[in-house]
C-alpha cells in the first residue's frame, strides 16, 4: 500500500513539478493540480525503459550510468508550443 511518506523527500525540493504514485486503487500525489509547461517529457519514457530493465534484471538500480555525448540529442522544444 502506498503511503504519503513517499512524498516527504520531494516536498522540500525547489522548482515546479508534480508527481503521482499509483498502485492499484491507491494514489499519493504532490502538486497534482498545478499547471506546468511541458519540458523534456522524453525523460518519462527513458525512466519507464529503465524501470522495465530493472524488473527484467537487465539493469541494477544501484549501478551508475554516465551519459556520453552520443546518448544525447538536441531538444526541439516543440511541446512548449502546444496548448
Amino acid at each position: 500500500m502506498l503511503d504519503k511518506s513517499l512524498l516527504e523527500p520531494l516536498s522540500s525540493q525547489s522548482g515546479d513539478f508534480g508527481i503521482v504514485f499509483e498502485q492499484g486503487q491507491n494514489r499519493v500525489c504532490l502538486n497534482q493540480n498545478k499547471s506546468l509547461v511541458a519540458a523534456s517529457v522524453i525523460k518519462l519514457w527513458v525512466m519507464l525503459a529503465a524501470f522495465q530493465a530493472f524488473c527484467d534484471g537487465k539493469l541494477c538500480p544501484d549501478d551508475e550510468y554516465v551519459l556520453s555525448a552520443g546518448d544525447k540529442v538536441p531538444s526541439c522544444g516543440a511541446l512548449t508550443y502546444l496548448t
